[in-house]
């Protein structure tokens, strides 16, 4: 049985390492058949489901004020795209699977000492009215992959509880990476 989701977010265990806030955010989701994402989690895992459906999300955004959890923004401000799964174990802990993560930051100081697998990207994030856009092309070797993601901000949406799902579940994007 996997945990219950509930609006209030999980304590996350100290030390606090590191800390971070997310700017320009969009949060964009497509539902597909749990089966056919399967093959991409690790042993012991499986996708996560709500009425029936896998999500498969694309996350554009800003990283800014990223740093160590006491000091300077060390790490400065930087883009980011995620694209990612939710999981759940065989305790029936939640989490989420990266399949990508994409920044603009050469350094990537987190892939190397936190075990982050970012990839290097040029980026681009454009704000023009009711309009934003992200572009992100990867500099990675071996690999050619680049999006476009356009949005125009609305109204104020009603949270529902498909959205409660992918909020709460995102907030466990500490517990699983790919």
């Amino acid at each position: 049985m996997a945990e219950p989701v509930t609006p209030e977010a999980p304590i996350l265990p100290w030390p606090r390492i590191l800390r971070q806030k997310w700017l320009d955010l969009s949060f964009l989701h497509w539902a597909v058949e749990p089966a056919s994402i399967a093959h991409l989690y690790p042993p012991d895992t499986e996708p996560d489901t709500f009425e029936g459906s896998s999500f498969v999300g694309v996350v554009p955004f800003q990283m800014a004020d990223t740093g160590f959890a006491r000091g300077p923004a060390f790490f400065g401000t930087f883009l980011e795209t995620n694209v990612r799964l939710y999981s759940v174990d065989r305790t029936g802990r939640r989490g989420v699977l990266f399949l990508s993560l994409d920044t603009n930051r050469f350094d990537m100081a987190g892939r190397w000492i936190f075990g982050v697998p970012y990839r290097w990207a040029r980026m681009g994030y454009r704000e023009q009215g009711d309009g934003r856009a992200y572009t992100s092309t990867l500099r990675w070797r071996g690999v050619t992959a680049s999006s476009f993601v356009e949005v125009t901000v609305g109204d104020p949406l009603t949270s529902g509880p498909l959205e409660q799902y992918l909020a709460v579940a995102s907030g466990r994007a500490d517990r699983l990476r790919g």
